[in-house]
Protein backbone atom coordinates (compact mmCIF):
# COMPACT_ATOMS: atom_id res chain seq x y z
CA UNK A 1 0.00 0.00 0.00
CA UNK A 2 1.68 3.33 -1.16
CA UNK A 3 2.39 5.76 1.87
CA UNK A 4 1.47 9.93 1.39
CA UNK A 5 2.52 12.86 2.52
CA UNK A 6 -0.12 15.55 3.44
CA UNK A 7 0.54 19.25 4.18
CA UNK A 8 -2.13 20.93 6.23
CA UNK A 9 -2.46 24.52 7.65
CA UNK A 10 -4.50 25.03 11.32
CA UNK A 11 -6.44 28.26 11.59
CA UNK A 12 -6.63 28.73 15.22
CA UNK A 13 -9.00 31.58 16.91
CA UNK A 14 -6.11 33.23 19.75
CA UNK A 15 -7.68 35.42 22.49
CA UNK A 16 -4.98 37.95 24.71
CA UNK A 17 -5.67 39.79 27.49
CA UNK A 18 -3.36 42.73 26.98
CA UNK A 19 -3.06 46.24 29.51
CA UNK A 20 -2.33 49.24 27.46
CA UNK A 21 -3.73 52.94 27.16
CA UNK A 22 -5.90 52.18 23.62
CA UNK A 23 -6.94 49.60 21.40
CA UNK A 24 -3.82 50.39 19.17
CA UNK A 25 -1.43 49.93 21.83
CA UNK A 26 -3.11 46.81 22.75
CA UNK A 27 -2.83 45.41 18.92
CA UNK A 28 1.09 46.19 19.12
CA UNK A 29 1.28 44.76 21.87
CA UNK A 30 0.20 41.63 20.93
CA UNK A 31 2.16 41.73 17.40
CA UNK A 32 5.21 42.55 18.80
CA UNK A 33 5.51 39.37 21.22
CA UNK A 34 8.63 38.63 20.79
CA UNK A 35 10.12 37.66 24.03
CA UNK A 36 7.16 35.16 24.58
CA UNK A 37 6.00 37.07 28.06
CA UNK A 38 2.62 37.65 26.49
CA UNK A 39 0.42 34.22 26.81
CA UNK A 40 -3.02 33.47 25.04
CA UNK A 41 -6.29 33.65 27.34
CA UNK A 42 -7.84 30.96 25.28
CA UNK A 43 -7.16 29.66 21.87
CA UNK A 44 -9.85 27.68 19.31
CA UNK A 45 -9.40 25.40 16.50
CA UNK A 46 -10.82 26.84 13.67
CA UNK A 47 -9.87 24.91 11.04
CA UNK A 48 -7.19 22.59 8.86
CA UNK A 49 -6.63 23.48 5.17
CA UNK A 50 -5.02 20.70 3.42
CA UNK A 51 -2.71 22.30 0.96
CA UNK A 52 -0.40 19.49 -0.56
CA UNK A 53 -0.65 15.94 -1.01
CA UNK A 54 1.91 13.76 -2.84
CA UNK A 55 2.82 10.16 -2.92
CA UNK A 56 6.40 9.49 -1.27
CA UNK A 57 8.80 6.34 -1.13
CA UNK A 58 10.00 4.04 1.93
Amino acid sequence: MPKYLVETISVFRMRYVVEANNASDAKDEVTMNNDGQLHEFSQLHIDELITSTREIDH
